[in-house]
């Protein structure tokens, strides 16, 4: 199975129909970083704008960490 498919499969199975979206904080948090650094690196991870602020949707930014590897 590759990783795409795994990841799909994880997704269907344990996240909730809705996507949870995070502030800065809220990922800094998640990933154990300092806020700073989210906000300083946001171009790395999978990011939208509302209303002229940054979130972070949550599986996607997962989905993305578990693919770098």
């Amino acid at each position: 199975m590759t990783d795409r498919k795994l990841i799909e499969e994880i997704r269907r199975s344990l996240y909730p129909a809705y996507e949870e979206i995070l502030d800065a904080d809220g990922l800094a948090k998640l990933l154990k970083l300092s806020k700073s650094y989210v906000y300083k690196h946001q171009n790395d991870f999978p990011h939208v704008w509302i209303g002229g602020s940054v979130r972070f949707p949550r599986t996607k930014v997962l989905e993305a960490i578990i693919l770098e590897r």
